[in-house]
């Protein structure tokens, strides 16, 4: 159905037109869209320290997913719409084709980005320098301006910023941008891409909310929130229902525009949608076959686990790992990998915590016996298992006392997993150390 944008400063005349249309129709405000806003400094009164100081990625975010040299893993011949600011040629994407279209000043011939977020966001996607190395440098770019220089928009150019990129061509959608403005219009168009095959990825959001911001919110959109070099989502990165998956948003190096085309530190769930959609570009380029909701369920199934075991509202299916995607159909791994600790908010009927350690088989074939020692401030514990099945969580659940919390409110949790009938291809992920500093639950319910 055709739609129009309409300016209207006097509400009643609009009232009264609205009366006698001749046609049936809807009509909705228009909403600002924007950029996630940048990462607030961490609260000190953060419950979990872990958070309260996030590492940096710097230049090892692709080691850290795992990613391996892959000439068919590259992107090609797949076309990435990037609907934000802008996107300029940069130094660090030598060889990336750039399609401009400029949504945002339509009379004048596109240039690219004048203010640097769009193109922070293609170089994760597709540099493909020593300064930044990009996780499907091989990509086509669909450069789209919904955005002004100072990162604002309206949700109806976004709107035509979808529907302009499926009709030229997207396979994938990189929205590194939100509101919480729900517009019937802003619905129809993700509704239109889904519809045509094509992924959505959009951004949770900055603003520290239980609640995500839209287009990701919607049902068909890749939700994608952030963590930092020590796998521990920032503070500031939204949480909610429809979170899907995590990635690199703290300190990433990646290009921006300006003088001598700097490299700057870039971050928040800005920075991760662009990593899931290398992802993502990478799978359809090294398997044609698949189509785009294929493509997302695998990078779903093979992201790691974190938070509370399978999903959560806080990292969705879990943290990304382009390793595990690539190694996916290889026999003979065996790797086991302590996931994460998590402590159940209230107390329950026992006067007591529950603090969970996740152990995870991140191989592709099933751990007949491993054996899992957790130290609780000092205290150790041996649980063993057996026959855990290639992607599969298995939780160990301690209980934590309200004495000892009022006694000792700073936790340090120490957890380490050893197969012990064959060797274990890849240690680093053996063992995991949390510092959590508790305030007092509320009481069950």
């Amino acid at each position: 159905n055709p739609a129009i944008l309409l300016r209207i400063e006097n509400e009643y005349d609009w009232a009264e037109l609205v009366d006698y249309m001749p046609i049936p129709f809807q009509y909705s405000n228009n909403y600002y869209t924007r950029q996630p806003d940048p990462p607030r400094p961490p609260d000190p009164a953060d419950v979990a320290l872990d958070t309260a100081d996030p590492a940096r990625f710097g230049r090892n975010a692709l080691q850290f997913l795992g990613k391996q040299s892959d000439s068919d893993f590259d992107g090609h011949g797949i076309t990435v719409a990037i609907l934000d600011t802008g996107v300029s040629t940069h130094r660090t994407m030598p060889d990336t084709h750039i399609t401009q279209i400029d949504l945002v000043d339509q009379s004048a011939n596109a240039t690219g980005d004048n203010y640097g977020h769009g193109t922070a966001v293609a170089s994760i996607i597709a540099g493909s320098s020593e300064s930044v190395t990009g996780v499907a440098p091989k990509v086509d770019l669909l450069s789209v301006r919904v955005l002004q220089n100072d990162g604002t928009g309206d949700v109806f150019t976004l709107a035509e910023g979808i529907f302009t990129a499926v009709e030229r061509g997207a396979d994938i959608i990189n929205l590194s941008l939100g509101t919480y403005g729900d517009v019937r219009y802003l619905q129809a168009a993700v509704d239109y891409a889904v519809e045509s095959g094509v992924i959505i990825v959009a951004s949770t959001g900055n603003d520290g909310l239980v609640g995500v911001t839209f287009p990701a919110r919607y049902a068909g959109v890749v939700a994608v929130t952030g963590i930092d070099a020590l796998e521990r989502r920032p503070t500031y990165a939204n949480t909610g229902d429809d979170v899907d998956i995590a990635a690199p948003a703290v300190g990433v190096v990646a290009a921006w525009t300006g003088k001598e085309d700097p490299i700057v530190s870039f971050g928040g769930t800005s920075a991760a949608v662009p990593f899931v959609v290398g992802a993502l570009a990478g799978v359809l380029s090294d398997n044609p076959n698949l189509s785009g909701e294929e493509a997302v369920e695998t990078v779903m199934t093979f992201s790691n686990d974190a938070g509370s075991p399978d999903w959560d509202e806080e990292y969705g299916n879990g943290i990304l790992n382009i390793g595990r995607i690539q190694d996916r159909n290889e026999r003979g791994i065996y790797d086991a990998a302590v996931a994460g600790h998590y402590v159940e908010p209230v107390f329950n009927e026992n006067d007591s915590v529950a603090l969970i350690v996740a152990v995870e088989n991140r191989g592709t074939e099933t751990i007949g016996f491993a054996e899992v020692k957790t130290v609780i401030d000092g205290v150790p514990e041996y649980v063993p298992f057996s026959d855990i099945a290639p992607g599969e969580t298995k939780s160990i659940q301690f209980a934590i006392s309200r004495e000892h919390l009022e006694e000792s409110p700073e936790i340090t949790v120490t957890s380490t997993v050893t197969i012990t009938d064959v060797d274990d291809q890849n240690a680093r992920n053996n063992g995991k150390t949390s510092v959590i500093v508790y305030q007092t639950p509320p009481e069950i319910e």
